[in-house]
């Protein structure tokens, strides 16, 4: 059995990876449905309160997981998304 042709992918592909930083990348958004509606109803600051309430909630579990928050609640990062789901809707 002859393996160079294998090898020979082999090592072209972690050459392209090595150059490229091929990897998994998965990203989060969330949304809190009626949030406007919310904050009517709650008032400015019980409103606002509410949603810094949500983002704190949202940096805590997102630094449990590998990765780094991009923009806004966007983390980029090696946790799959099966982690994430689980996490956030278990």
């Amino acid at each position: 059995m002859d393996l160079r042709p294998a090898l020979e992918h082999s090592t072209k592909v972690e050459a392209f990876q090595h150059k490229h930083r091929t990897g998994l990348l998965t990203l989060l958004f969330t949304d809190i449905v009626g949030s406007g509606k919310i904050k009517q109803a709650l008032g400015d600051q019980a409103g606002v309160t509410s949603l810094q309430q949500h983002h704190a909630m949202v940096r805590e579990i997102l630094s449990q997981f590998p990765g780094r928050q991009v923009k806004g609640y966007v983390k980029a990062g090696g946790a799959g998304a099966e982690q994430w789901r689980a996490r956030f809707f278990s």
